[in-house]
């Protein structure tokens, strides 16, 4: 029996954009309960949520779902950079970090530091793939225009580097442009790397090597369309298999508009 089949509730912790909206009206859909807890400052006000919390506000958070019987957790959602006052940590949350201690230097150590606080406390933590497959970054070129010779060596290229930057903990994506990495990410994330580019330009996005799909899956969608369209770049590029394709129709059409390609790639190793 698959997960979303024997799942009877699903608790939500909740950030930012439209796919925490998606994957309550599925739940819905397939007679599962989801019970919601919003992230403050994070998620969009309209949603409807069960419950609040500060990022720092784990405790509760966990305790409420304990409340409910819910044992199944998907994070789902952006997050914004935090305020202190959002991560200012409750009890729980500052007993996490005693813990932690200097595991988890970097975001992917972070990450799965969280995960193992969170199945130590009796949750299991699912990827939002499970629930919402349709989502997943298919193989294969999605948009009218197709990259030329030139851009697939580029391509070729990017992928290569994005990797080898991920393998670092540093980001997922850089930016190529006629035989070179002009730009890769950093902390402030994939919106301020596209900033950086020139018109030609070929965004590259891929996991990182050993990423916990569960929590920090890359991610593209129609504000990622727009941005490359204001800054003229030729092309997206982004591993099939292991990217969300958030309002992929919507995302197409718009790239099409702009004659901008959308390819999906498999890397294998």
């Amino acid at each position: 029996m698959s997960v979303e089949t024997a799942c009877q509730k699903l608790g939500i912790v909740a950030g930012g954009g439209h796919l925490p909206a998606q994957l309550i009206e599925t739940c819905r859909r397939r007679g599962i309960i989801p019970v919601v807890v919003a992230l403050k400052g994070q998620a969009d006000p309209a949603l409807p949520a069960d419950m609040a919390c500060r990022m720092g506000s784990a405790g509760k958070a966990a305790e409420f779902f304990k409340s409910q019987n819910v044992r199944d957790i998907v994070l789902i959602g952006a997050v914004k950079r935090p305020t202190w006052m959002d991560i200012w940590p409750d009890w729980f949350t500052l007993m996490f970090f005693i813990k932690l201690g200097i595991k988890s230097i970097g975001d992917d150590g972070l990450l799965k530091s969280v995960r193992w606080y969170l199945e130590s406390h009796g949750f299991r933590l699912h990827a939002i793939q499970t629930f919402l497959p349709e989502i997943v970054m298919t193989e294969g070129t999605h948009t009218r225009r197709h990259p030329d010779f030139q851009e697939m060596q580029d391509i070729h290229l990017g992928l290569t580097e994005a990797k080898a930057h991920g393998a670092q903990d540093l980001g997922q994506a850089v930016i190529v442009y006629q035989g070179q990495v002009i730009a890769r990410e950093d902390k402030r994330g994939t919106n301020v790397l596209i900033r950086k580019g020139v018109p030609g330009s070929i965004l590259v996005k891929t996991a990182k090597p050993g990423q916990d799909t569960a929590l920090d899956l890359p991610t593209i969608g129609v504000k990622t369309i727009e941005l490359c369209a204001e800054m003229k770049f030729a092309g997206i590029v982004v591993e099939a298999g292991s990217t969300l394709f958030v309002h992929a129709a919507e995302s197409i059409a718009r790239a099409n508009a702009e004659n901008i390609f959308i390819v999906g790639v498999k890397v294998h190793g």
